[in-house]
């Protein structure tokens, strides 16, 4: 499947490219362009380059060597604060936190110490996401699992958003509403999945099959999509 694809490029290079661009671009003549490949972002979240580079020369992870002896490989500097909820949405805008105003998962608590912690949404998000300028030049994107993407934004495409998820109707998770019938156990999240002591193993087991069902939701959508990221 990967094969066909033309372009791929890591998700570095997409923020580099974003943050070229910006708001600034997205201002100028929108008309579609003659495309010139369909570009594939695959992000892991907490993976750490040091174990990388062990487990490459280790001979552990002989397509992640692949990757890094034919592209581009290097480190780069996180965002400050280094958040997931911060980098995340950086990643996807283009610009630091104080311009997105995205700076953890939760919002600043209020007063008081019985007052419930308020996590931050995609409608908080003060810039615009690479898709919402995509479809300004009428391409499609299929967005999958990016943490602070909930609710769905309704975009040119289609999009499973990412935790955390604050709305009780599942409907908001996804869009279109249509997609529904793609998701079949898919897992939103899984907040509800602890790793107690003694229960390593089926905390693995649980991720895994969460994992799993994504990945095949994922290269079904990648399959049957119409879609140009």
């Amino acid at each position: 499947m990967l094969r066909r694809l033309v372009l791929g490029v890591t998700l570095s290079a997409l923020t580099l490219s974003l943050a070229c661009g910006g708001e600034e671009a997205a201002r100028v003549v929108k008309r579609p362009r003659e495309a010139v490949g369909r570009v594939v972002v695959v992000g892991f979240d907490g993976l750490s380059p040091v174990m990388v580079d062990r487990w490459v020369k280790e001979g552990k992870l002989p397509n992640m060597a692949r990757l890094m002896e034919e592209g581009a490989y290097g480190e780069c500097m996180t965002v400050l604060p280094p958040s997931s909820a911060s980098a995340w949405t950086s990643a996807v805008t283009g610009v630091n936190p104080g311009k997105h105003g995205i700076y953890g998962f939760l919002k600043e608590r209020q007063e008081g110490k019985d007052r419930p912690a308020v996590f931050n949404t995609s409608r908080d998000r003060g810039y615009s996401a690479v898709w919402d300028v995509m479809a300004e030049y009428q391409r499609r994107a299929c967005i999958i699992n990016i943490p602070l993407s909930s609710p769905a934004d309704s975009l040119n495409g289609v999009m499973i958003a990412g935790f955390p998820h604050t709305s009780e109707d599942q409907i908001s998770y996804f869009w279109p509403p249509d997609l529904e019938k793609y998701l079949g156990a898919y897992k939103f999240d899984a907040f509800s999945v602890t790793c107690a002591k003694g229960h390593e193993e089926k905390f693995l087991r649980s991720m895994e099959e969460i994992s799993a069902r994504r990945l095949d939701v994922g290269l079904t959508l990648f399959d049957e999509g119409d879609w140009d990221l």
